[in-house]
C-alpha cells in the first residue's frame, strides 16, 4: 500500500468521519462561511497529501484527481437524506396506537 493510499484510508475513516459526528445538529448550517471553510481546509490538507501537489494545486482540480467529491457537498447532501428519514420515522411515530380507540 502507497502512502497516498495510507492517507486516503486515513481520510475516509478517521477524518470524514469525525467530521460528520453529530451532523444532526450543525448540518442545518452549511450555508455558514465559517462552517464552510472549515470542511474545505480539512478536506484540503488531505487532499495535498494524497496527491503529493503543490500548495498552489486548486482545490477543484485535486478533488477531480482523487476522484473525492468536495466535503461541503458530501456534508448537505448527507444531511438532507438524514433529515428526510428523520421526518420520516416521525410521520410513521404518529400513527394512534391499536389499543386507542378513534
Amino acid at each position: 500500500m502507497s502512502a497516498g493510499n495510507v492517507v486516503r484510508t486515513i481520510y475516509e475513516r478517521v477524518v470524514k468521519t469525525t467530521a460528520l459526528y453529530r451532523l444532526e445538529v450543525w448540518g442545518s448550517r452549511t450555508n455558514d462561511s465559517r462552517i464552510i471553510r472549515q470542511l474545505r481546509a480539512t478536506q484540503r490538507l488531505m487532499l495535498l497529501s494524497f496527491q503529493r501537489a503543490y500548495k498552489t494545486t486548486p482545490t477543484a482540480a485535486l478533488e477531480i484527481i482523487s476522484r473525492i467529491p468536495s466535503l461541503e457537498v458530501f456534508v448537505k447532501v448527507l444531511h438532507k437524506e438524514r433529515s428526510d428519514q428523520r421526518n420520516l420515522r416521525i410521520a410513521e411515530v404518529k400513527r394512534p396506537y391499536p389499543s386507542v380507540r378513534v
